[in-house]
């Protein structure tokens, strides 16, 4: 497992490297999901060396969440006046992404029940 999460690791330290290299406005982590995610699809890592931290990480996504939630609570002076527009972003932000989400799930539903057609023929 410490195999796996050094994996995880150097990926997550990659990504800061592009990040401050490249002094691109996107946050590390999500280069670093991008970069794992290509990475597992070009098969440079295999699924199985990143599959049982990857399911322990997700049963304590809490962990994670905690911070995030009382950095919130910390900073709520900010938010000031603007719960409406907060509020909309918020809505307009997870409608979004359960859209996104429902379409690129259909997508990959589709090409397997594709590949799985071709497979049986």
């Amino acid at each position: 497992m410490i195999k796996q999460f050094s994996i995880i690791v150097s990926v997550l330290v990659l990504s800061y490297i592009i990040e401050i290299g490249f002094g691109l406005p996107i946050p590390a982590s999500i280069i670093g999901m991008l970069l794992l995610l290509i990475l597992l699809f070009t098969k440079v890592i295999p699924l199985e060396a990143v599959e049982n931290i990857s399911g322990f990480l997700q049963k304590e996504i809490t962990l994670f969440i905690l911070p995030l939630a009382i950095g919130i609570m910390d900073m709520v002076h900010l938010f000031d006046g603007k719960f409406f527009l907060t509020l909309l972003i918020i809505i307009l932000s997870t409608t979004l992404s359960i859209f996104a989400t429902a379409l690129i799930m259909k997508l990959i539903l589709g090409k397997k029940r594709t590949s799985k057609e071709a497979n049986s023929l």
